[in-house]
């Protein structure tokens, strides 16, 4: 019964998350207000359970590409979470900027959802993405 429960389980967590190295680029349409919707996203996973995002905004601060806090890619859809923290503004105000990217594999619809801790800015993006390796 132990091994059966085991076997199983081993095969539920293989079957969430996938461990092969491969890169996404997905591209969004509507940039938001201040540009915080990059119109290019490259999300890279490194055969590890982790991913490296690079986009315009972190491309823009010298921090790309950005380690991902969240991962999740499977058969039906890819997640991953970016954070870029004590990002400084040209009007001179500090903030916390965090993305969400849901990647829906059987529809090739990308939705890239933008928020600065802090402040009441929520932006959205709809796209798609390509599998490139």
């Amino acid at each position: 019964m132990l091994k059966t429960i085991s076997v199983v389980l081993g095969l539920s967590l293989t079957a969430t998350t996938s461990v092969h190295a491969q890169t996404y680029i997905c591209k969004f349409r509507g940039g938001g207000t201040n540009g915080t919707i990059s119109p290019e996203v490259l999300v890279e996973f490194d055969g590890k359970g982790g991913a490296q995002i690079t986009d315009r905004l972190s491309k823009h601060h010298g921090r790309s590409p950005v380690q991902a806090k969240f991962v999740q890619d499977n058969g039906k859809q890819m997640r991953v979470r970016w954070r870029l923290e004590d990002v400084v503004s040209s009007k001179g105000q500090k903030a916390t900027l965090e993305w969400s990217l849901v990647y829906k594999k059987k529809r090739n619809r990308a939705h890239l959802t933008f928020n600065a801790f802090g402040y009441p800015n929520t932006e959205t993006g709809n796209g798609s993405c390509a599998l490139q390796k």
